[in-house]
């Protein structure tokens, strides 16, 4: 009967910790919402309109989610880099072209982006771990603790001392005995599935981009009378007014 309230707690426990570790991490859908409102630049040439959008630090959040920071920081081994939103509407009906070459900057290839801003998932680990060892040792001590005062309670009271000493003795067992199941099948199994969704995320996140922005080596094509969404990242350092070209049309910017 205890071995089966013992296994009952350890699942219990196990559970708790495995749905904690999926509950802090909500599904992460990347997405670009269409420039139509408060541009920093919209011009049109017939048939082209090209609108563009130097993101700040919270726009990007929509598409990087919490870790668009990484862009944006500074550091010895980073530079920061600058996501740019352009939205082009094809009026005819041929399809038009976006070459990259036609982007008077320098762009960043979408993997290192990618690269920037994806979670490490050894580290993320490495925190389940860490959390379930610091579990582990607090369940331990209070088994410890409550054999002790089951223990300290027996002597000072005696035989009166049934009702006191009796659930502490059964919870210090019971603290005590499930400590080696959780750190042995918990842990794996938390941090197994704190590693898949990590990477999961960061595999989403590395679609979208690929899928989004626009590729230094592949043009941009614009099928007629529709408009189409990308991205393009530059270096802070390399970022100044720039000139777009589509469809013999010249398009200056400085945003």
């Amino acid at each position: 009967m205890r071995a089966i309230q013992i296994k009952q707690i350890f699942i219990i426990i196990s559970l708790s910790l495995i749905s904690g570790c999926a509950k802090r991490r909500g599904s992460y859908i990347p997405h670009l919402r269409p420039l139509t409102s408060y541009l920093d630049y919209q011009h049109t040439k017939h048939p082209v309109t090209l609108r563009a959008q130097k993101l700040t630090l919270e726009q990007s959040k929509e598409f990087f989610g919490t870790r668009a920071k990484r862009l944006f920081k500074t550091s010895r081994s980073r530079k920061p880099i600058y996501p740019i939103q352009l939205s082009i509407t094809n009026h005819s009906n041929i399809p038009i072209e976006l070459k990259p070459e036609n982007i008077s900057l320098p762009l960043v290839p979408h993997k290192i982006v990618a690269s920037r801003v994806a979670h490490n998932t050894f580290l993320h680990i490495f925190g389940t771990v860490l959390a379930s060892l610091v579990i582990g040792g607090t369940l331990l001590a209070t088994g410890a603790f409550a054999l002790s005062a089951s223990g300290v309670f027996a002597f000072l009271l005696g035989t009166n001392s049934l009702f006191v000493a009796g659930p502490l003795l059964i919870g210090g067992v019971g603290a005590v005995a499930v400590t080696p199941f959780f750190l042995v099948i918990g842990t794996p199994v938390s941090s197994t599935l704190q590693g898949i969704k990590i990477s999961q995320e960061n595999e989403s996140r590395s679609k979208a981009l690929q899928e989004l922005a626009l590729d230094p080596k592949i043009s941009l094509v614009v099928r007629p009378h529709t408009t189409v969404e990308t991205l393009i990242f530059v270096y802070k350092k390399d970022y100044q007014s720039f000139q777009v070209t589509i469809s013999n049309r010249l398009f200056e910017i400085d945003i």
